[in-house]
């Protein structure tokens, strides 16, 4: 477990970090959806139903 742990203090710099790829741009408006098609619209769009902004 040692070994281990220095393995990925040494090389932990070089390794893949978590992506931007989904993250919601801070300047995106939400839309508000009133029937099914709308709100299946907004998820197509990328819009996050449960967001509570």
């Amino acid at each position: 477990m040692t070994a281990g742990g220095i393995v990925a203090i040494v090389r932990g710099g070089r390794w893949a970090g978590m992506s931007a790829r989904y993250d919601r741009g801070a300047g995106k408006a939400r839309a508000e959806v009133k029937d099914d098609r709308a709100l299946w619209d907004a998820l197509d769009r990328g819009d996050d139903p449960t967001d509570p902004r």
